[in-house]
Parts: C-alpha cells; sequence; structure tokens
C-alpha cells in the first residue's frame, strides 16, 4: 500500500501504541504526540481511513486498526516525523514534545507504579483497568461557535470572522479535557438517537471518552449558539435546554461503582441524594459542578465531597457578599470542601479555615467558552489521581486559564504546557 511519509509515521504510532499498550490510541493522543490541533488529527484519520489503510468505527473510542503490513511501516521517529519546509530546511513536524515532568509527571509515575508501566516510551497511559479515574455526569450537546469583531446591539448586522462546531456541554466537555490530559474517563448523559447525538458521541469518543455506559438515546440532542467578541474575549451563548428525559439511579449506578470520583453538572443533580451516599460507603470522590443555586441546594450540591462551585451560585447562595465571605457562608451549610470560579480573577477556595486565592495565568485571551468545564475536569482528574487540593486548584486554574487561547470550548492546552504554568517542588 503506497501512503506519505507523514501518513507513515502516523500509522507506526497507531501500531507502536497498539502493541505497547493492547488498545489503539485516541485522536487527542495522536494530537499531542504530532503536536498539530485536533481537526488536523481528524482529518488524518479520515484520509487513512479512505485511502484504505485503516479502519474504524465512527463514534466508538480507540477503534483504530492499521490494516498495512507491520513489515512495511517506516521506523517511528521518536522526535516525530520531518517535513521539508521551503528553502530546504527540514523542521520537526512535532513542534512541541511531550517532556513527562511536572504535576503530570506526579500523576504518571503513581499510575506507573500502581500498573508496573512506568516511564511508557510513548509518554501515554497504559492499558486500562476496570475502574475509571473519573466519570462525569451530565450535559452534552453540539455547541456552534461565532467569533465576530463585537456582539452586535440589537437589531444590527455583524459579519462573522470565524466558525466552528463542536461538541459541548459541562460534563461532556470537563470529560473530554480530562482524558486529554491522560486521565481514563468515562461519561453518562442523554443524548438523542439524531445527528447532533451522533456528533456529540463521535467527538467525545475523538477525545478518548470511554462511552460505554451511555443509556439507550432518547430525547432531542440540544445544541448552544456561542457568540464570541473578538475585541473582548468575551462570548454570550445562547442554549436549548437539555430534554426533560432525566438519567436515572439506574442508569448511573454501575459506572458509578468502576470509577475513582465522579463529576456531576446540574443535568446530574437530581442524583445526588442517592449518589453521594452510595460512593462515600464505597470510598468515591464526588465533585459538584455547580453553576446555579436553586432552592434547597444543601440537600443536593451540599451532599458532594467537593463543592466547585460559579461566581453566579456564590452570588446565588450569599447574596450581597463579597466572593470570600459568600464561600464561608456556603461552606458552613455544604457538607464538603468549597472552593468556587471568579472568572478572569481566578479561584478560591477554604484551606483549613484560611482562604486561598489562585490567580488566573495571563494568556491572550481569544475565548472563555468551556474554561469553567476545563476548570472542573481538571480539578476532578487531579484530586482522583490523589493530589493535594491546593495543587489541585493549582492545575485546575492552569488548565482553565489556558483553555481560552483558542476558539471554542474544547481548545485545550497540552500537558507539559500546563506542567510549565505551574511552581516546581
Amino acid at each position: 500500500m503506497a501512503f506519505t511519509a507523514k501518513q507513515g509515521q502516523y500509522l507506526a504510532y497507531i501500531d507502536r501504541y497498539a502493541q505497547l499498550h493492547g488498545r489503539s490510541p485516541a485522536e487527542a493522543e495522536l494530537q499531542a504526540y504530532f503536536g498539530v490541533s485536533p481537526p488536523s488529527v481528524h482529518q488524518m484519520i479520515l484520509t487513512l481511513e479512505r485511502n484504505g489503510l485503516i479502519s474504524r468505527i465512527p463514534g466508538q473510542a480507540r477503534s483504530i486498526q492499521v490494516l498495512v503490513a507491520r513489515e512495511e511501516l517506516p521506523p517511528l521517529e521518536a522526535s516525530g516525523p520531518s517535513l521539508t519546509r521551503p528553502g530546504g530546511r527540514r523542521q520537526p513536524l512535532l513542534r512541541h514534545p511531550l517532556p513527562r515532568r511536572g504535576f503530570s509527571r506526579k500523576i504518571e509515575a503513581e499510575v506507573g507504579r500502581r500498573k508496573g508501566t512506568e516511564g511508557s516510551p510513548l509518554g501515554a497511559v497504559p492499558p486500562a483497568p476496570p475502574e475509571l479515574d473519573l466519570l462525569c455526569i451530565g450535559r452534552a450537546c453540539v455547541d456552534e461557535v461565532l467569533e465576530v469583531e463585537a456582539c452586535p446591539a440589537e437589531d444590527a448586522k455583524v459579519p462573522v470572522l470565524a466558525r466552528l462546531r463542536e461538541g459541548g456541554g459541562q460534563a461532556s466537555t470537563a470529560a473530554c479535557l480530562a482524558a486529554h490530559l491522560g486521565g481514563r474517563v468515562g461519561f453518562v448523559g442523554v443524548l438523542g438517537d439524531d445527528e447532533a447525538g451522533r456528533f456529540a458521541r463521535e467527538r467525545m469518543a475523538a477525545f478518548g471518552v470511554d462511552l460505554s455506559a451511555l443509556p439507550p438515546p432518547r430525547g432531542t440532542t440540544p445544541t448552544a449558539w456561542c457568540l464570541v467578541s473578538r475585541a473582548r474575549g468575551t462570548r454570550t451563548i445562547v442554549y436549548e435546554t437539555s430534554p426533560p428525559e432525566k438519567l436515572t439511579w439506574e442508569e448511573v449506578r454501575p459506572a458509578a461503582a468502576r470509577a475513582r470520583a465522579l463529576l456531576v453538572d446540574r443535568q446530574g443533580e437530581h442524583l445526588l441524594p442517592e449518589l453521594a451516599p452510595f460512593c462515600r460507603e464505597r470510598g468515591i470522590l464526588t465533585v459538584a459542578d455547580a453553576e446555579r443555586a436553586g432552592p434547597g441546594w444543601e440537600e443536593t450540591w451540599g451532599l458532594a465531597d467537593v463543592l466547585a462551585m460559579s461566581q453566579g451560585f456564590l452570588e446565588q447562595a450569599a447574596p450581597g457578599l463579597p466572593p470570600g465571605e459568600a464561600l464561608r457562608a456556603v461552606a458552613a451549610r455544604a457538607r464538603g470542601w468549597c472552593c468556587a470560579t471568579l472568572g478572569a480573577e481566578g479561584a478560591i477556595a477554604l484551606l483549613d479555615g484560611r482562604l486561598l486565592r489562585i490567580p488566573a495565568l495571563r494568556v491572550p485571551v481569544r475565548d472563555t467558552t468551556g474554561a469553567g468545564d476545563a476548570f472542573h475536569g481538571a480539578l476532578a482528574l487531579a484530586l482522583a489521581r490523589g493530589l493535594s487540593r491546593e495543587d489541585a486548584l493549582r492545575y485546575a486554574v492552569a488548565a482553565a486559564s489556558l483553555a481560552c487561547r483558542g476558539l471554542g470550548g474544547r481548545s485545550f492546552p497540552r500537558r507539559d504546557e500546563v506542567d510549565a504554568a505551574l511552581p516546581r517542588t
């Protein structure tokens, strides 16, 4: 079979990865190894499939199979393939090798000791045990992102500068971020048997999210329209509400029992009275992505081991108080550890009675869509992997800050970028 040098390196990586780990890589791992964007990786996969070089099952994570005989594959270049650039210079295609250091190194070293595969040459997670690091429960949708110079006034027209279609939803995006950072992550939520639902599932699978616990499709998959102001780096979202069909405890329980930690957004809030004691008995951490404080929130959100709330939640639960005082007021009514995101100001938390403030990183902001979801996914993953609360909070703030540099809610940073933004210990 004929293929280009670049295609050969992708094929060699997929084949070598499968030999080492007993499963094929996710698209997010190809993106990390070759230092390219998610659309570039996905287009390469489609090209390889179209040319008969691989087979895969659309919408199913880690289903890629190389159809080229192993003896016909080129050696895998340790630093990624290289291309001849204009002027005859050869430049590595892997622009950003993945140093295993910092927080990711702490996390992966611990997992490696448990599984006997520390120091994998591909810097990837070894064969998965039955349990998950993290199960995300809640909303999945489709995001239609439109970038304009500035958000228009009512009854006005403005041209679109850029557009993007991507998967969305709080729990879904948090799951993708955590999987992108190397976690073994699953998702449970309600999706329809429609084009939007199939797209949402395929995008999660592309990031390596385990969808084996998804219930049968029902309802209609919602869409959110995100209008991004290039001038201000802000976004305005108009969204369809999630379908009235709710997840049931029977649908969630089997997957919950296999996870080290659970992240629950508003679409799973009603499950917490049963979920929280179930997990507490089994030593499973529950993390609440609490966006809104409705009446009686203490009986749902307040049961979680970690109450990670938005600034809007603080304002609704403790109106009129500044963030620090509001956090203390909420913590007095909640069972678990409390922290809150404050947008451009970063995050705050209570640690042993003292108020800890973690400022956001200074980065060129293009779009803040999904920053809160990135925060929650990184926080839950870090806690599930055994990091301290303060370290996990810093890790989450770094991931959320760096996720604001690109367009759309899933322009995630690389693991080494998050590491580099953190203080060395």
